[in-house]
C-alpha cells in the first residue's frame, strides 16, 4: 500500500504524529492449503501478507530511534562522544550550551507507553466500535519516519484464570475476532494522537448472512462475560483464603513468639477453636474453588464429576 506517499509532505513528516487512514480490510477466513506428497525442497510456498487492518502512521521527534540499526548506532555513537566532551574530566562547558543540551522535562502523558532505558518507545493501538465501544488495545513499536502496524481483527481476550506455574502471561493478549463493521483506530504517543475510521469487510466465500454474524458476535461477548464472572468468583476464592491464611500464620507465630524457653511443650497439642474453624472453612472454600476450575497446586487425577 503506496497510498500514503501520496500524502507524504515535509510538514507531515514533521508532525510528532501523523495516522494515514488505512485501506478497506477483508477478513479472510484461513484455509488449511492441501498438503503436498513427496514434495521435499521441490515444494514452495510463498509468503502472504499480514491478515488484518495494516495501518501506517509518520512519528518525529529526538527522542526516537532511527529504523536502521546501523543509522541508529552511529547517532547514539555520536550522543556519546558529544556527552564525553560534556563531561568534567574533559572540562565543563559554557552554561548557554549546559542549558541547550540539558535534556528536556518528559511530556509523556499518564499512563502513555514512553521510553524505557530497556525497552524502545512503543505507541498505543486502539480499536474501537461503531458504538465507541473498546474492543482491543496493544502496543507497536515507534522508530522516526515511516511505521506500520497490523491490527488482526481480534478483540482483547476476556479476563484469564491465574496463570499456572512459569506459564507466561502475554501483555495484551488476543481473544475471538471482530465480526466485519466499521470501526476507529487510534494511535497515542505521549501526547500526540490520531484517529482514523477503519473498515472491516466480509469474506465474499462467508455464507453466513449479517444477522448470523451479529447474532454469533453477542454469543461470544455473552460467553466471555460469563467467563469474566467465573474468574472474578475464583480470584475473590483465593484472595480469600490467602489473606486468612495470612492472619492465621501471623497468630501462630505470636503466640510462639509469647512463649518463654522454660515452657513446657504440652505433649498433645492444645486445641485452638479458631484454627480448627479456619481449617473447616478453608476446605469448604476449597471445594467451591474446584467447581469452577482446576487450581494449579492440583495434584493427582481429579474426578470428573467434582469438576
Amino acid at each position: 500500500d503506496i497510498r500514503p506517499l501520496r500524502e507524504l509532505t515535509p510538514a507531515v513528516l514533521n508532525e510528532p504524529l501523523h495516522l494515514f487512514t488505512p485501506p478497506a480490510a477483508i477478513a479472510w477466513q484461513p484455509v488449511a492449503s492441501p498438503g503436498g506428497f513427496a514434495a521435499g525442497h521441490g515444494e514452495f510456498r510463498g509468503e502472504n501478507r499480514p491478515r488484518g487492518v495494516i495501518a501506517t502512521f509518520s512519528a518525529s521527534g529526538t527522542d526516537l530511534p532511527l529504523p536502521d540499526e546501523k543509522a541508529e548506532r552511529e547517532r547514539k555513537e555520536k550522543q556519546r562522544q558529544e556527552q564525553l566532551l560534556e563531561s568534567p574530566e574533559w572540562g565543563p562547558a559554557p552554561p548557554a550550551k549546559r542549558a541547550a543540551t540539558a535534556p528536556a522535562a518528559s511530556t509523556a502523558a499518564p499512563g502513555s507507553p514512553a521510553a524505557t532505558d530497556d525497552k524502545p518507545p512503543q505507541a498505543m493501538v486502539e480499536i474501537h466500535d461503531a458504538k465507541g465501544r473498546l474492543v482491543r488495545h496493544f502496543k507497536t513499536p515507534v522508530t522516526q519516519g515511516i511505521n506500520r502496524v497490523v491490527w488482526d481483527f481480534a478483540r482483547d481476550d476476556f479476563k484469564r484464570t491465574p496463570p499456572r506455574g512459569d506459564e507466561a502471561v502475554p501483555e495484551f493478549p488476543d481473544g475471538p475476532p471482530v465480526i466485519p463493521g466499521d470501526y476507529t483506530m487510534t494511535i497515542r504517543y505521549k501526547q500526540a494522537k490520531q484517529s482514523v475510521p477503519v473498515v472491516v469487510l466480509r469474506d465474499p466465500r462467508q455464507e453466513r448472512s449479517d444477522a448470523d454474524l451479529t447474532a454469533w458476535d453477542n454469543a461470544v461477548v455473552s460467553i466471555g462475560t460469563a467467563r469474566e464472572t467465573v474468574v472474578d468468583l475464583v480470584l475473590q476464592l483465593r484472595t480469600l483464603r490467602n489473606d486468612v491464611d495470612a492472619v492465621m500464620a501471623r497468630r501462630e507465630r505470636d503466640r510462639k513468639a509469647k512463649l518463654s524457653p522454660h515452657d513446657l511443650v504440652p505433649e498433645e497439642p492444645v486445641k485452638d477453636p479458631l484454627a480448627e474453624s479456619w481449617s473447616a472453612l478453608s476446605t469448604k472454600l476449597g471445594e467451591r474453588e474446584r467447581r469452577l476450575w482446576e487450581p494449579p497446586d492440583t495434584k493427582g487425577i481429579q474426578d470428573e464429576q467434582e469438576l
